[in-house]
Order: structure tokens, then C-alpha cells, then sequence
């Protein structure tokens, strides 16, 4: 809360006019030091804008207009006004869903470890109205989950020197801004890195809610499952080498890893199996030995932070020279997926329907249990936005489940292969992202195994 003599001090400056008469102000004493180490007096103050520039269940983070008065009480606005924003928490929010944890602890936990980040330029918390406020730097450029976004639309969007930078640049930050300073983030994931892309390209870590010391255990799961190393699903203790893990599933993602290696499936196994499993496209797979001791399954496995760096020079000192060369145009082939990590879509299938069917098990048994199992691969990714997009923001997924669910609930046993069948031939001439592709692979071969023979003779490239 504020106290009166700050309160006092606002509406001094508002009936000045150093201060707008609305909107939600915050403030409190500079808690700054000059050049000699001695505290500056005076108070700075925060006006927040109406609108967020990002929202969250239980905290939003708009942009602020900042004031200083100085020891001489002389106000006036900062001349990097435009520059900060401030993330507000709903405490009541926090408080009701999370009644077990200290609210305030954690949010002066982020302060700190923000703090000791050294590059948000973070200011102390403000409490008021049942909210607390953390004000700091704006990051510039770009959310690297927007990038992403992009990059999905248009692959072309990075050039294969930018994705080098990039990641040269993201190296540096986890080094500079995490692991160095003796922090373990815990929430490396695209959604907390900013990119300027501008050369020299500028990445920056923010969102420290999440971080803990080096040897301290809280028995959180910390993170998001798409991005955690193995041993965060397990409560192992864990080090450094936890974030290492995770900045290498972000930087795979940015070579044109496959969403279906985040995304579908238990992800504690897609977390296991990440370095084993990866699979960048054919002008990427130079990238591909520095990235996998970043996803080694153990600890103990995983290079750390330095190796990493500079594995990645030595790597690009070899293979930067092939990437000046100008790129082979691309068949535009009706077919094939504009996104080159997502897989062809399904070759049409002959229209005759078969006669006679030979059913020997209980189809609306096997169908339901089919169906049961298809939603899980996708539903611990809702409500992340940009594995939303990667599934078509999951509407077509929903839709297809729908139909999926129609059929099963409307038609006799002996009627479902032949509706199955259609519903087949309706979405496969659709542009089909990988998730969807995997929902017409598992009907295919749910018809197949009951022996629809007109399906199984077909050609499915998958």
C-alpha cells in the first residue's frame, strides 16, 4: 500500500500537473545509488497505460510512463519514459489458487533474481490494491515465440545466417544472464526470450518467476512439460544443466526440428528421447552435433554451457561458408506442405467403396478405445499459444475429434467402416498440418487392421 506522505506527494504533483489526475499510479524511493555509493534521494514514480501489451491467468504486463523527483523535490518525466513496462499480479488470484505458497516470497524471489540478472534494470515491488507491481526495462525486438509464429507461415522468414546469430546470441544470453550468475531459470522456453534481430542481433532472458539457487530444492515442477529437461518430471535434484536442456529444445525448434517431436505422445518420453530423437531438415543436420549433448537424457551427459559455445563456433567456422551460397528453388508441388518440418499430405485414395466387409471384432469397442487415446496426444499443449498455431490452433483438431465422436456414438457397428472411410477421403485433400496428418494415420490403420481391404491395398506416404 502506499503510505500517506507518498500519497500526499502524488496528488502535490497531480495538482501541479507533473502527474495526470487518472489511471493507476505506483511509486516509492528511488533505492538508487550515485557514482560514489551514496543513496539518491527522492521518488519515482510509475504511470501505468490502460491497455496490457501481454496477458496471463494471473499477471499482465502493460507499459509505464516513469516520473523522477529528485532530492530537491523537483519532479519531472524520466527521459527514458517510454522504455519500461511493469508486470502486475493479481494477488487474490495467486492467493486462492495457490494457498499453500508465501504470494509475496515468491514475487520478492523474482525481484532478486532479476536483479542479480543485472540487465532488466528492475525496480523493488510495489504492493497496492491487492496488487503488487515489478517494473523494468522493455526488452527490445521481438518475442521469439512471435518469431516462431512466423517462421511457421513462412519459412523463409530467417535466413540461415540469422538462425547462426541467433543462436550464437541465445548461447550468450543463458551464459551471461542465467548461468553465470549462479542462477538456474527453469523456464527457458521461447515465450521468456526477446530477440532484436537488428544486427548485432540482441537476445534477452526475462521472467525469473520460476528461478532458484544453485543447490536449492522448493519441490516445484517448474516450467513448461514441451520445453523441461527429464529430470524436472522426476523432482531430481537439478543444476544449470537443466536450462542447457531446455535452450536446446528452443534452438532445435528454430532449425526446423518436427512440432510432432514436442507435441504429440507422453512428454516426459519426447523429453527422454530428444537427442535421439532429433530430426532437423537436410540443410540443418550440420547442426545437429552441437545440439544433441545440449539434450543429453542425463545430466552427467550434458555438455555444459562453455563446450557448447564452443562447439557452435567451430561448427560454424566449417559449415557458415556453404550458407552464402544462394538457396535451390523449390518446386512449388501442390502436395507437399508449405512448412518444411510438417510431413506431405495423404495421396487420394481410389473412390470405389467396397461390397463386402469381413468384421471380425467389436469395432465400436476398438473405435472408442481409439478414440479415447487420440485427444491425449495433443491436450497438455492448449494453452500454449504457439503449439497452438503449430495444430492449426487446435479448431481443426477439435473438429475432426468431433466427427470422430458423431460417427462413433451414430452409426451401427457394420456402418462405421464405410463412414470412417468418408471421413478420410473429406479431410485428406485438406492442407494438413502433422498432428491432423497422425489422426487420418491412426483411422487408416484402425481400418486396415479390420481388414477394409479397399484402404489397406491404397498408398498412404505419411
Amino acid at each position: 500500500m502506499l503510505d500517506n506522505n507518498l500519497k500526499e506527494i502524488i496528488n502535490e504533483l497531480q495538482e501541479q500537473d507533473v502527474l495526470p489526475h487518472t489511471g493507476t499510479i505506483i511509486g516509492g524511493p528511488r533505492n538508487q545509488v550515485d557514482k560514489k555509493g551514496r543513496a539518491k534521494q527522492g521518488h519515482l514514480f510509475s504511470v501505468i497505460d490502460k491497455k496490457p501489451i501481454g496477458e496471463g491467468g494471473f499477471a499482465s504486463v502493460y507499459p509505464v510512463t516513469l516520473y523522477r523527483q529528485d532530492e530537491t523535490g523537483i519532479a519531472k518525466k524520466s527521459t527514458h519514459h517510454k522504455k519500461f513496462v511493469t508486470k502486475e499480479f493479481n494477488l487474490n488470484k495467486l492467493k486462492n489458487k495457490y494457498h499453500d505458497l508465501n504470494i509475496e516470497n515468491l514475487i520478492e524471489k523474482e525481484f532478486d533474481f532479476c536483479r542479480k540478472a543485472g540487465h532488466l534494470s528492475i525496480k523493488p515491488p510495489v504492493y497496492q490494491n491487492n496488487k503488487c507491481y515489478l517494473t523494468m526495462k522493455r526488452m527490445p525486438g521481438k518475442n521469439l515465440e512471435d518469431i516462431f509464429s512466423k517462421l511457421m507461415d513462412d519459412p523463409d522468414s530467417l535466413t540461415d545466417n540469422q538462425k547462426i546469430q541467433i543462436t550464437y546470441a541465445l548461447l550468450l544470453a543463458l551464459k551471461n544472464q542465467v548461468i553465470d550468475k549462479g542462477i538456474i531459470h527453469r523456464d527457458i522456453k521461447p515465450e521468456n526470450i526477446h530477440v532484436k534481430l537488428a544486427e548485432p542481433v540482441e537476445v534477452n532472458i526475462f521472467d525469473y518467476g520460476l528461478a532458484k539457487k544453485a543447490g536449492e530444492e522448493d519441490g516445484l515442477f517448474p516450467g513448461s512439460e514441451i520445453w523441461a529437461a527429464p529430470e524436472l518430471f522426476t523432482g531430481s535434484p537439478h543444476d544449470n544443466k537443466a536450462d542447457i536442456f531446455s535452450m536446446g529444445r528452443v534452438i532445435a525448434f528454430l532449425w526446423g526440428e518436427s512440432p510432432e517431436n514436442y507435441l504429440s505422445g507422453n512428454p516426459f518420453k519426447k523429453s527422454k528421447n530428444a537427442a535421439k530423437n532429433l530430426n532437423l531438415p537436410a540443410d540443418a543436420k550440420w547442426v545437429e552435433p552441437f545440439l544433441k549433448p545440449m539434450l543429453a537424457k542425463t545430466q552427467k551427459d550434458r555438455t555444459d554451457i562453455d563446450s557448447a559455445i564452443n562447439h557452435f563456433e567451430r561448427l560454424v567456422a566449417i559449415n557458415a561458408p556453404i550458407h552464402k551460397l544462394p538457396k535451390l528453388t523449390i518446386e512449388n508441388h501442390a502436395p507437399i506442405n508449405n512448412h518444411h518440418f510438417f510431413q506431405t499430405r495423404i495421396e487420394s485414395t481410389g473412390s470405389s467403396y467396397p461390397k463386402s466387409l469381413s468384421i471380425q471384432q467389436d469395432i465400436k469397442r476398438d473405435l472408442l478405445e481409439l478414440l479415447e487415446y487420440l485427444p491425449s496426444q495433443y491436450s497438455h499443449y492448449r494453452s500454449n499459444t504457439l503449439f497452438k498455431k503449430t495444430v492449426g490452433r487446435f479448431t481443426t483438431i477439435q473438429k475432426m475429434m468431433n466427427e470422430l465422436n458423431q460417427i462413433m456414438n451414430e452409426k451401427e457397428s457394420q456402418d462405421i467402416p464405410q463412414a470412417l472411410y468418408d471421413f478420410i477421403l473429406h479431410h485428406q485433400n485438406k492442407s494438413m498440418h502433422a498432428s491432423e496428418a497422425n489422426i487420418i494415420r491412426k483411422i487408416n490403420g484402425f481400418l486396415q487392421d479390420i481388414e477394409y481391404r479397399n484402404l489397406t491395398n491404397s498408398s498412404f506416404k505419411l
